[in-house]
């Protein structure tokens, strides 16, 4: 079986990494997308308003509307901060039948040579990049290449949207409305639970 596994925060989840999610779906090169739900990255700053269970409900209210998609909260069972790897390993050795790509923006593509064992994630896994606002796809690739060059790369023809997890964040805590860019459900979790307030 060949899985995406689109890792992220998803704090909250929009219509972004909905359409992204999609195209996965869509794309004819897998047979399940899974979201993989990270507690901490390394590289940012850390400082959630949730705490981890109402987190993992923010994103299931997402996935739980999509019946192409799986919510996986392994990183949530292990040792913090995540290292992309480290699940990838476990992934492989529970899962040995199955192939698993990457899926990440050219803002991670960029970074990906300061990863952790990024060469062993290149050995085992496609990367699938998708644009992100701010970023040509051409230079993230060309440095990849110069960087990594072992690295399979696919770009994805997806669409392009100027959101970003932060500035939903930011304003919900001013109180705006932000419905027309999330899915529906995240949307009514949100405002029923009062998150971000």
């Amino acid at each position: 079986m060949n899985v995406a596994l689109y890792f992220g925060s998803f704090y909250p989840p929009h219509k972004g990494h909905a359409a992204i999610a999609d195209y996965l779906h869509k794309c004819g090169d897998f047979d399940a997308v899974r979201v993989v739900l990270s507690p901490c990255n390394p590289f940012k700053q850390n400082t959630f308003l949730l705490d981890d269970a109402e987190r993992v409900a923010l994103v299931r209210a997402w996935t739980d509307t999509c019946p192409y998609l799986r919510l996986s909260t392994l990183e949530f069972e292990m040792e913090r901060p995540s290292y992309t790897y480290l699940t990838l390993r476990r992934i492989r050795a529970e899962e040995p039948d199955s192939a698993f790509a990457l899926v990440l923006g050219t803002d991670s593509l960029m970074a990906f040579p300061k990863w952790r064992e990024c060469g062993e994630i290149a050995l085992h896994h496609p990367l699938y990049v998708y644009p992100r606002p701010g970023y040509a796809m051409d230079e993230a690739l060309a440095f990849l290449s110069e960087k990594l060059p072992q690295a399979r790369v696919r770009c994805m023809d997806a669409p392009l949207f100027p959101y970003a997890s932060s500035e939903i964040r930011d304003a919900l805590q001013r109180g705006e409305d932000v419905s027309e860019k999330l899915p529906p459900a995240v949307w009514e979790h949100i405002r029923k639970n009062h998150l971000f307030r």
